[in-house]
């Protein structure tokens, strides 16, 4: 649900309560007679003779007829109840929160109407008139401590209940879908799949479905004989969000089918050279030990995993930056492996199959400083990266991992850019959103990226990292600014610039490219922050 100002001051809310009422009651209703139903139907074929309607086995069957439609009418008349208390709930809680939230505005806007704060269409607390309000203080810092006080109140109350909305509308939807998956009776979850979707799928008549959730359904309702067909129809397969990474039963599922299809694409003559070596790369890459070939696509796009993201319980993506395609996934896919053990140092009662690290290449990255100004390679990515997220939330095995996972998505430098877009454009489902050596990640404020309920934004910089000098222009504004909302964490300095090829001292603080890479360096605090995240922390070492 993406809440605004004008939302919440205009009331909508109670015009969506009264709305969610009604649906509630007609529900309700529905339910009702639908409960009469049953002992109607039994009541007219038990006694027939005063209509002389039913006799001997006419009776009979007519009474097991009417019995059978009556149990039917029960169950409907069940789910009809389920549907009515789910939207009752959710009326209530919409108006209870959207009415914490605009009392909250009231009470920070009416705070100082001399010098008024101002919450902002995003519901984001500023303070605009800060400086008329300090320089008029009898004591401005006292004036300061207090004005920021307040700040950080109303946007906690603000953002508390933004949150309590999320899972409230979260809570509703999964309600909802329990109640409508449950009216086809006791048929078995795969048996519906096949009577609605399965036969039209295998017969190419129907493309695979794009929601990852009903993917995993129709997977799992197939033989292998059934998916191999599939791949046979679709070479793309693997890169299908529902699938499971590797199938427990027969061994089938993405890593499977895109190693075949990266079979096929090396094995095209067309490829130029370089094309193929990127391809090769990839492939190394995924020949590691406990490697997976989460996505390859003909366009020069990939994703490898440590680990399987299904059976982790800290699983993390990273997306790389500005000139990071395929020719360059070593160097990422070592950053890694250092998170992957950094979050296990981070956290020594997790095992070794208890983290899970992706690198993402699931995008075309801009491979130039004028490209990376540009916010099109990021919206153009965005869906992607929200599809691969929502797809490890949908084939993760809760029963083997002990729950679900803490999901952790971390973009350096433009790929905190593309993260960010996922994040507004879309729903990016991860519990924790970092950004590293960021220029920027499309929104104005860490609490308009569209995250999981709860979820936790970070961002870190180098002092030396030479990403400063494009932060704050066309990409969004600074992600470890006071402003933008986000828990920054500490980074080591990273080596300063040279100037005509000499070293040049720390007080003339020239950037480096250098320093925009060393957040994985050994002995750097940002590494260990970075495992902290992963492993589920929160206490990070700040600036």
């Amino acid at each position: 649900m993406k809440l605004t100002r004008t939302w919440i001051v205009n009331g909508t809310f109670n015009t969506f309560y009264a709305d969610l009422n009604t649906s509630a009651q007609y529900h309700a209703k529905k339910g009702t007679v639908l409960g009469q139903l049953h002992s109607n139907l039994t009541a007219q074929t038990d006694n027939p003779q005063s209509k002389g309607e039913w006799h001997g086995l006419a009776q009979v069957a007519a009474h097991q007829w009417a019995d059978h439609l009556g149990k039917c009418s029960d169950t409907m008349s069940g789910r009809f109840d389920a549907i009515s208390s789910v939207l009752t709930q959710f009326a209530n809680d919409v108006v209870a929160y959207g009415g914490a939230i605009k009392t909250a505005i009231n009470d920070i806007e009416e705070k100082d109407l001399a010098v008024p704060f101002v919450v902002t269409e995003a519901l984001v607390v500023t303070d605009p008139n800060r400086a008329v309000a300090l320089k008029n203080a009898a004591d401005p810092e006292q004036m300061r401590q207090t004005r920021d006080r307040d700040m950080r109140n109303a946007q906690a109350t603000i953002n508390d209940n933004k949150t309590y909305l999320q899972t409230a509308v979260t809570t509703a939807v999964a309600g909802l879908k329990n109640a409508a998956d449950g009216a086809d009776g006791d048929v078995p979850a795969n048996d519906r799949v096949n009577q609605r979707v399965k036969h039209s799928i295998l017969d190419g008549s129907a493309g695979l479905p794009s929601d990852p959730t009903e993917m995993r359904s129709v997977w799992d309702s197939l033989t292998t004989e059934e998916r191999d067909h599939l791949y046979d129809l679709h070479h793309d397969l693997g890169n299908h969000g529902g699938i499971p990474f590797v199938d427990s039963g027969d061994g089938r599922g993405r890593d499977y089918y895109n190693r075949r299809h990266l079979g096929e694409i090396l094995a095209d003559p067309n490829l130029s050279d370089d094309t193929r070596h990127k391809y090769q790369e990839l492939q190394a890459a995924a020949d590691g030990q406990g490697r997976l070939l989460g996505y390859v696509d003909e366009h020069g796009r990939g994703a490898v995993s440590i680990n399987n993201p299904d059976t982790a319980k800290r699983v993390a993506t990273l997306v790389p930056g500005t000139g990071q395609d395929l020719g360059a996934i070593n160097g990422a896919m070592q950053k890694s492996e250092r998170m992957y053990w950094a979050a296990r140092d981070a956290d020594p009662d997790l095992k070794a199959s208890d983290v899970s690290v992706t690198t993402w290449m699931g995008y075309t990255p801009p491979m130039n400083i004028p490209e990376a100004a540009s916010t099109s390679y990021a919206h153009n990515g965005a869906a992607a990266l929200d599809q691969f997220q929502a797809g490890i939330r949908a084939s993760h095995d809760d029963v083997v991992a002990g729950g679900p996972s803490i999901n952790t998505v971390i973009g350096h430098s433009y790929g905190s850019t593309l993260a960010g877009a996922a994040a507004t454009d879309g729903y990016l489902d991860a519990n924790n959103f970092v950004a590293v050596g960021s220029p920027g990640v499309l929104a104005q404020h860490a609490s308009d990226l569209s995250l999981a309920p709860g979820a936790h934004v970070f961002a870190t910089r180098a002092q030396n990292d030479v990403i400063t000098w494009a932060t704050g222009l066309t990409l969004g504004p600074d992600p470890v600014g006071d402003g933008f909302g986000a828990t920054q964490f500490q980074a080591a300095p990273g080596k300063h610039g040279n100037l005509f090829g000499w070293q040049t001292p720390d007080w003339m603080h020239l950037t480096s490219v250098d320093a925009h890479s060393s957040y994985w360096d050994q002995n750097n605090p940002a590494l260990d922050n970075l495992g902290r995240i992963i492993a589920g922390r929160v206490d990070v070492t700040g600036p």
